[in-house]
């Protein structure tokens, strides 16, 4: 239930700090204190997916196939944290209050347990080569252990955010601030830091800003970006979630088809050739022939001679959001959310992420940030400004970002409380970066949202 901002200050101005400390006596009344409880989800990368279902006290392993065939796999009288999967073997491991690590190893050759003494294990910090050494993130070092728990070695390195194994040669790599650095080269293998989280699909990573990545012979280059939080590769095509639709991308970022879904609280994933989106333990494998081909605008009143049999061909209308404006040739709004003159973009989105989403390749652009100063490159935040070959100006909002940084943080939550008590005046932009769920009006529920925002941001390293 949202409570009106505007009713909650009635009674006379309440201090920043009440409020902040309100807002967090409430979200840890509703916090689960005990040990991590629900289900966890990994591809094999091979067309089936994995769901491990903890209580916190022990855990029972789920396998479901490309089919949607879901068969009970094992059960352990142990705690999960996370699990992932690397080489041909999936991995479970539950941190205990001894300080000791339990790592579950599951494989065509059986299953075996290894014990990381004076370990603990963070999400998204641990992986393992083909041969079955473990690789763990901890105090600025990675840690290297061999199948029986026994460290072999270690590496410095500072800010790592998440360790990957490519699943085609076995390659473990660390996503740092600094760039992405392979373990196996002792050196950086990409110069550009990743937006957490990272999400490896073959030989493919993607990010949460919509970058992919594609890992070639120890180099990785951007191939593509899509601008879309949840992005994946599966088979030659890139897949998203945009508005209650999965859309089908080609590598080229393109729009091929669409599949309508109830995508809240939904994560896509990959498996080979296999595609699903996933929520807890539930798994719907999607099929390419369920998606809606994708014709535009231009093309409806030609004759369709290259289109897919499995595919529905439909006409798209014209949207404010699909039509090009002010004589801008090839400039596209078809991927982004518009507001008059305003344009809102994922957060963490760069100039490059920009040019991306609206299609800009040979027109004249200039980018300035909230304050006005020229960006040549970078992140791009609320009151950011687009202009496009010297008669088209755009605003860009990012929502829950106020502060125009372009991401959420404790920052944007300060200055929202004192936007309501009167200290601070809000521009259009900001007031739409404000309104978090999107329904017109600003309630207390936005700014508790943005805290909540803040502070997972705040847990997860930023890149």
């Amino acid at each position: 239930m949202c409570i009106s901002m505007k009713s909650f200050f009635s009674y006379g101005k309440a201090p920043l700090m009440v409020l902040l400390c309100t807002l967090f006596i409430f979200f840890s009344a509703n916090k689960n204190v005990s040990g991590y409880s629900g289900d966890i989800t990994v591809s094999d990368g091979k067309g089936s997916f994995y769901t491990v279902c903890t209580d916190g006290k022990s855990f029972t392993l789920y396998k479901t196939d490309r089919t949607g065939n879901r068969v009970k796999q094992a059960q352990e009288k142990n705690n999960a944290d996370g699990a992932f999967y690397a080489g041909d073997s999936l991995y479970i491991y539950g941190n205990n209050k001894y300080g000791t690590a339990v790592v579950f190893e599951y494989s065509i050759y059986g299953t075996g347990t290894a014990l990381l003494e004076n370990t603990v294990i963070q999400k998204e910090l641990i992986t393992a080569d083909k041969s079955g050494k473990l690789y763990v993130y901890d105090n600025d070092r990675i840690r290297v252990f061999n199948y029986e728990g026994n460290e072999q070695r270690s590496i410095s390195l500072k800010d790592v955010f998440a360790l990957k194994t490519i699943q085609s040669d076995g390659a473990v790599l660390a996503f740092t601030k600094n760039g992405v650095y392979s373990v196996m080269k002792n050196s950086f293998v990409f110069s550009e830091s990743l937006s957490y989280p990272v999400m490896v699909c073959g030989d493919y990573v993607t990010d949460s800003r919509g970058g992919v990545y594609k890992y070639t012979s120890g180099r990785i280059e951007c191939t593509a970006q899509t601008g879309y939080c949840n992005t994946v590769v599966c088979g030659s095509k890139i897949y998203t979630i945009d508005n209650g639709k999965v859309l089908m991308l080609d590598m080229q970022s393109n729009l091929l088809g669409t599949y309508s879904a109830n995508t809240e609280n939904k994560v896509l994933m990959a498996s080979g050739s296999c595609l699903a989106l996933v929520s807890g333990s539930n798994i719907e494998i999607l099929k390419s022939e369920a998606f809606t081909k994708y014709i535009p605008e231009s093309s409806v009143s030609e004759p369709v001679v290259s289109y897919d049999d499995h595919f529905t061909e439909i006409s798209t209308p014209k949207t404010e959001s699909s039509i090009s404006e002010n004589g801008n040739s090839g400039i596209s709004l078809s991927r982004v959310q518009k507001r008059g003159d305003m344009i809102i973009i994922p957060k963490g989105t760069t100039v490059a992420g920009v040019k991306t989403l609206l299609n800009i390749r040979n027109n004249r652009t200039e980018f300035y940030d909230h304050n006005g100063n020229y960006k040549k490159s970078g992140v791009l935040g609320t009151g950011a400004s687009v202009i496009i070959d010297g008669n088209s100006e755009y605003t860009l909002v990012v929502i829950g970002d106020v502060t125009g940084e372009g991401n959420t943080n404790y920052a944007d939550t300060n200055l929202f409380c004192k936007y309501y008590l009167g200290e601070e005046e809000f521009s259009d932009a900001q007031l739409l970066a404000a309104d978090t769920d999107e329904n017109g009006s600003i309630q207390l529920c936005d700014i508790y949202t943005t805290l909540l925002t803040a502070r997972e941001n705040k847990k997860a390293p930023q890149s």
